[in-house]
């Protein structure tokens, strides 16, 4: 048996929204209405359960829906979802919704890490300087890690960019090691 999966979702999700600003709305008020649900074991226990009758089932996903603020559009595409039993794809869908709109937006995501808490002018140049490189727009989440002692380690998708001072540290006693073994 093939393995269910969101795409043929996103396709018809992002073809009803040739608009991008439209679109970019529509997968935030998705992704909301996937963290509801995923923060609510119970609910999604409930949506999940095969004995539970699909209009009671259905019902719970509407109040859940209106709950998440969630638009007509939205709700009904959802709803589609689960008639079709494909509501354990609901996070799937929200993850693969975001990626497919960062596509075509031209957003690349990522994280930065950092010994101490990175002031807001310096994350506006850092997503400025890696948008200059990559000629996307940049999203960067960040994060604090005290053992990088200091600098910035920026991964988006499979590149590393490794500006720590742990980083530097590691390559000073790689260099003297090999003096030493030489």
């Amino acid at each position: 048996m093939a393995k269910a999966s969101p795409a043929p979702y996103v396709r018809v999700f992002s073809e009803m929204h040739p608009d991008a600003a439209a679109f970019e709305a529509a997968v935030e008020e998705v992704r909301v209405v996937a963290q509801v649900f995923a923060s609510d074991a119970r609910l999604k226990a409930f949506l999940l359960a095969p004995d539970i009758p699909r209009q009671r089932r259905e019902q719970a996903l509407r109040a859940a829906l209106k709950k998440a603020g969630a638009s007509e559009l939205v709700g009904r595409f959802l709803a589609i979802m689960a008639r079709k039993n494909q509501q354990h794809l609901f996070a799937a869908f929200a993850v693969a919704l975001r990626e497919a709109a960062d596509r075509r937006l031209g957003v690349l995501r990522g994280i930065a890490e950092s010994a101490v808490e990175v002031e807001p002018a310096l994350r506006r140049r850092l997503e400025q300087v890696l948008a200059a490189r990559t000629g996307q727009r940049i999203v960067l989440a960040y994060r604090t890690h005290g053992e990088l002692l200091g600098g910035l380690r920026v991964r988006i998708g499979m590149r590393v960019l490794d500006g720590s001072l742990a980083r530097k540290v590691q390559e000073v006693r790689f260099h003297l090691l090999a003096k030493q073994v030489s």
